[in-house]
């Protein structure tokens, strides 16, 4: 469009350029002159070339004078453009010229310079702006713009015709199932035009069409036509209609599998082929709620997921699944055995555990046991995590704590409370007891009892040897040994001599023991007591009928039936006298019936412990000062130890034996004086 602005323009002479400043459109009033053709002259009737040559000819206008008068110059600026035989721009220059005479009342045919162009290339004039002269013959090229309004005019384009040709206006296909066409303009050469349509690359001709001018209802592909003038001259041009060749359509999507974790997953879209523009993408999970607008959406859970892909012209789907492991229930675990007094570790044990999982003990971090069955053995003291995994997925349980080996108590020292002559039982109470232990008193044979307490005091025992432990968290201590003895029996009421009061005599009477024991206390009844030492024990000044009675009470301070006169005699030789001689039971008896026999009767005879360890002392208690022996001997006769041989003096005499080293066994202790001896057992148990 030419605007009231001035034109510039750039305007070729014998190839000389200079600016030429137009007047504007608007004062171009006269229509004395029109341009009604442009074309190539030079060649034959149809301009023929050689395919691919260069060629040039002339520009001839056809010029026509509606005036009746003649004119001197008639002046144009345009555009030439030339296109090649697809109908692409080639090229586009600024053309002008400038000629005359231009003869009244008819069509001047006037040249206008040489143009050159390809063989089979087209071209127009564009945005031309004409001028003309009047009938002076000094109005001559070059026109000069000031002057030649009103004589000027405008023209959009002109096609020039450089032979038979066409120009093409081509619909291509936007969406796949649509149709395209081609709208084609004949010009050049001489009409009237014939035309001869083929297709090829996938382009179809429709039925009926093959020699129309224009044609519709097309597929993509080429599309050549031939077109033929009344001089039968023949051009040959092609154009392609465009266009999708198939549906909108989505390949295999992809997809992420979320981990263990959950909600980490992705999918993605597939390749997109033959789109039509801009290409959108929405993703909906099952419940058709959109999750995502882009080809990749990410931070899903598992599930299927539909893809839909819209262009300009339609929409495809696809889908994916997002898959996602098993999970691992939460496992937890407890401690079904903790450690003992033999086993320093414990056993951990899943609960319900599930095929298929590894079951771990951590610490830290760091696993410290595996198990796939859930039961993790030999497992040492300490907290630790428990852990669950499938090999994809893992969780994590309760902490269970395997508790530090229980302590094995040290054996129990024990003090022992013999039996008394007026207490029947003994008792037996642990040194420094620790209510934190449980004490174990077991025996004795063969009427075994068990007594069990935290205050480590047992009371009213009978005699025997006990086992004693100390017992803590199921441990027990190794045991040891004590013996409550027999309960010391009353001695036998004393034999006793009276002297009664006489006419001729003393006027009291008198009482002597006989064969009084050394170390016994005698104790008339009523009166005083005199403790034997080996001289006669009497009884004097008794009053006539007083009837006086006698006691005897041992070293263990048990007393025995009083004797009265009715028991005594006249002479200590005249009785027979059956005593009892101490032995480790106090069951040995015999019968004394010598003076020697009277003394070896009050001799005892202890041991203790019994049974003993690796040490066990012996109490003689002799009746009366000599030379005696103390041996000890296994089972089978053979001597073990001579303990003491020598002089023995009369009254209390301790000897201590030491076996260290021996095994459990039964041993037989023997003390002789003179012709007479005492036995009794030795028990020796190793700890």
């Amino acid at each position: 469009m030419i605007t009231n602005a001035f034109l510039f323009f750039i305007l070729l002479f014998s190839g000389t350029a200079f600016a030429q400043t137009l007047p504007p459109a608007s004062s171009c009033t006269s229509n004395d002159l029109q341009l009604v053709a442009a074309t190539l002259t030079g060649g034959d009737i149809c301009n023929s070339c050689t395919p691919g040559s260069t060629i040039s000819r002339t520009l001839t206008l056809s010029i026509n004078n509606k005036t009746g008068s003649t004119r001197t110059s008639f002046a144009f600026w345009g555009t030439l453009e030339i296109y090649n035989a697809d109908g692409t721009l080639k090229s586009s220059t600024a053309r002008t010229g400038c000629n005359g005479p231009i003869l009244k009342n008819q069509i001047n045919s006037v040249d206008f310079g040489t143009i050159t162009y390809g063989c089979g290339e087209s071209m127009k004039i564009t945005n031309l702006f004409l001028a003309w002269t009047d009938a002076s013959p000094g109005s001559t090229c070059p026109l000069n713009p000031a002057t030649i309004n009103p004589k000027c005019g405008t023209l959009p384009s002109i096609q020039v015709n450089a032979g038979v040709d066409g120009s093409f206006i081509v619909t291509n296909i936007t969406c796949f199932g649509s149709k395209g066409s081609i709208d084609m303009t004949p010009f050049g050469g001489k009409a009237p035009y014939t035309f001869q349509w083929t297709a090829t690359n996938g382009g179809v001709v429709p039925a009926g069409q093959a020699t129309n001018e224009d044609l519709s209802n097309l597929v993509p592909g080429t599309y050549t036509v031939t077109i033929k003038d009344a001089n039968n001259c023949t051009t040959t041009k092609s154009r392609n209609v465009t266009g999708p060749t198939a549906a909108l359509a989505v390949g295999t999507c992809g997809k992420t599998d979320a981990t263990c974790a959950g909600g980490d997953g992705s999918v993605s879209a597939g390749a997109v082929s033959n789109a039509v523009g801009t290409v959108s993408y929405s993703w909906k999970n099952a419940s058709n709620v959109v999750v995502g607008n882009a080809a990749n959406v990410s931070n899903l859970s598992a599930g299927t997921y539909t893809l839909t892909v819209t262009d300009a012209c339609s929409s495809a789907t696809g889908s994916a699944t997002v898959g996602a492991p098993t999970p691992i229930a939460t496992p937890s675990a407890g401690v079904t055995q903790q450690p003992n007094c033999n086993t320093a570790t414990g056993t951990v044990t899943v609960t319900s555990p599930a095929s298929g999982i590894t079951y771990t003990l951590t610490q830290s971090g760091i696993v410290k046991y595996t198990a796939v069955n859930g039961v993790f053995g030999s497992v040492a003291a300490g907290t630790y995590g428990l852990n669950a995994s499938n090999g994809n997925c893992s969780a994590a349980g309760n902490n269970v704590t395997v508790n530090q080996q229980p302590s094995t108590p040290a054996a129990p020292s024990a003090g022992v409370t013999q039996p008394s002559c007026s207490v029947a039982t003994g008792t037996i109470t642990v040194n420094n007891a620790n209510s934190n232990l449980t004490y174990v008193l077991t025996g004795p044979s063969p009427a075994i009892t068990t007594r069990s307490n935290n205050t480590g005091v047992f009371e009213n025992l009978a005699s025997g040897t006990y086992s004693l432990t100390a017992a803590s968290n199921g441990c027990t201590s190794s045991a040891t040994p004590e013996t409550i003895n027999q309960a010391p029996g009353a001695p036998a009421a004393p034999s006793l001599k009276i002297t009664q009061p006489s006419l001729c005599g003393p006027s009291t009477g008198s009482i002597e023991v006989c064969n009084p024991i050394v170390g016994y206390t005698y104790t008339l009844v009523g009166g005083q007591g005199i403790v034997a030492n080996g001289q006669p024990v009497v009884f004097s000044n008794l009053a006539a009928g007083s009837n006086p009675a006698v006691t005897v009470t041992n070293t263990d301070g048990c007393t025995s039936a009083a004797a009265n006169c009715t028991d005594a005699a006249a002479s200590c030789s005249s009785q027979l006298v059956s005593a009892r001689v101490a032995s480790s039971t106090n069951e040995l008896s015999s019968p004394v019936s010598t003076a020697n026999d009277l003394l070896l009767s009050q001799t005892t005879v202890k041991a203790y412990p019994n049974p003993f360890n690796d040490k066990v002392k012996f109490v003689v208690t002799a009746a009366q000062a000599g030379k005696g022996t103390l041996e000890v001997f296994n089972m089978l006769g053979q001597k073990v130890k001579t303990v003491y041989e020598g002089f023995v003096p009369a009254g209390t005499n301790n000897f201590e034996l030491s076996l260290p080293g021996q095994k459990n066994s039964t041993l037989i202790y023997r003390f002789r004086m003179g012709e007479n001896q005492l036995t009794g057992k030795l028990l020796q148990i190793t700890r």
